[in-house]
């Protein structure tokens, strides 16, 4: 397997634990998990990676797709944050049970 397909399995499975962990119950803590994650994970990607030859080394030896990425793990963080900070919905109960 190629060295994407891992990073993408990597990144559903800290998902998927983060799911059965009751990360659904905080809106949006799942999308700006992903969205950090995955910046991450480029940023990752870009140290094995040869930089575009029209652009080389742009800024302290990062590419542009370290820099572009940055954003990205800032707005997932920026996400996470509020989900945290955010008050956990409660449940309605259904008003169809219970009658008879």
């Amino acid at each position: 397997m190629g060295d994407g397909v891992s990073q993408w399995r990597a990144l559903f499975t800290i998902l998927a634990v983060m799911i059965r962990l009751g990360a659904l119950k905080r809106p949006g803590l799942i999308l700006g998990s992903f969205i950090a994650i995955y910046g991450f994970a480029r940023i990752v990607g870009e140290f094995f990676r040869e930089p575009d030859p029209q652009l080389g080394f742009l800024w302290g030896g990062l590419t542009m797709g370290m820099l572009l990425s940055v954003p990205m793990i800032i707005a997932g963080a920026i996400i996470i944050v509020v989900a945290w900070r955010r008050e956990k919905p409660n449940r309605v109960p259904n008003p169809v049970e219970g009658t008879p």
